[in-house]
């Protein structure tokens, strides 16, 4: 028997907590408190979102001097998620790289053409770097914490259940 995410019975994901989550999300790229954020909104987003299909995201990479010409192009398959009328993505290990510089280098997770996605991401997800943004986040984030920090420490509750388990042979007490 393997434990996975206990969701308390009384936890709940109302609009205003995905609003916080929309507004963490604008600022996660070199925001210092990125790893516990996404910590969280991977947790929330398994216990409470509803698995729609999946989208493939496509970037290129482009020569400095000239940014019409593209040396490489990145593809990943992100799985899509629905909360409250909005989409969250996680990123899966299925993968496309191509570099068209010589030599012409081609890297490829290998059930990458099995998927089929809804839509196309163009570029990289574009953040927003203000000091008032941030400051709208870490309130949004500590609101996040207060409510879903079950959430956070159920898997060192189900890992510590599994080794109980291992141990006494499938009798956890």
């Amino acid at each position: 028997m393997n434990f996975n995410l206990f969701v308390p019975p009384d936890l709940q994901c109302t609009e205003l907590d995905v609003a916080h989550m929309v507004n963490c999300n604008t600022v996660t790229r070199g925001w210092r408190h990125r790893k516990l954020f996404y910590a969280l909104k991977s947790r929330i987003v398994a216990a409470f979102a509803v698995p729609d299909g999946y989208d493939l995201q496509r970037w290129y990479d482009e020569h400095d001097e000239y940014e019409s010409q593209h040396y490489a192009v990145h593809e990943h398959i992100l799985a899509r998620y629905v909360l409250c009328g909005h989409v969250f993505h996680k990123p899966i290990d299925e993968f496309y790289y191509e570099q068209f510089d010589y030599p012409n280098v081609v890297k490829r997770s290998p059930d990458f053409g099995l998927y089929s996605t809804k839509g196309v991401i163009e570029g990289k997800k574009r953040f927003v770097f203000d000091r008032e943004a941030e400051a709208m986040a870490w309130w949004s984030l500590k609101r996040l914490v207060r409510k879903f920090a079950p959430l956070l420490y159920a898997d060192q509750q189900a890992e510590r259940l599994n080794r109980a388990m291992a141990q006494s042979e499938g009798i956890p007490f």
